[in-house]
């Protein structure tokens, strides 16, 4: 078996762009190594398998109150994570400032990443109004081993 590969992001939504990103990230690793072992993080594990017939693990566990659906999400994601060797976090607009909690998830796998010493791959599109906010947030965890793809979005 190859690289283990984690990819987390919006999927299992029937949200169809970032299904798409996720296909394309897919694409992208098959191209470069067809024997990766990948495991992706989603909201909806069964959709996702029917969709694209891989390993899926929950992206978040909601478990009574925020407080303990945090400590047991963070428990479950750092065992996860830690039997990778790369983790992906790909998406749309995944740390725009716009949503309270979406931000934190993602950086949330980022600093686990970071915990368990593992490399960490962040491609999103980034509007000019959450740039500095959420790149402050990981600067602040000190995420040195994570690298950004960042595309502008543009209006027309």
């Amino acid at each position: 078996m190859g690289l283990k590969v984690g990819i987390v992001g919006n999927y299992g939504h029937n949200n169809n762009g970032d299904e798409a990103i996720l296909a394309g990230i897919l694409n992208q690793i098959k191209g470069i190594d067809g024997n990766c072992d990948i495991t992706i993080f989603s909201n909806t594990p069964s959709d996702t398998i029917d969709r694209y017939n891989l390993k899926t693990q929950k992206f978040k566990y909601n478990k009574g109150n925020t407080l303990f659906s945090i400590i047991y999400t963070i428990g479950k994601v750092y065992k996860n994570l830690k039997e990778l060797d790369l983790i992906i976090i790909g998406g749309g607009q995944l740390l725009m400032d716009l949503y309270s909690r979406g931000p934190m998830l993602y950086a949330m796998y980022s600093i686990l990443g970071k915990l368990a010493g593992k490399n960490c791959n962040i491609s999103c599109c980034w509007s000019r109004s959450n740039i500095n906010k959420n790149r402050k947030v990981l600067y602040w965890f000190r995420i040195k081993k994570c690298y950004f793809y960042i595309s502008k979005r543009y209006s027309v």
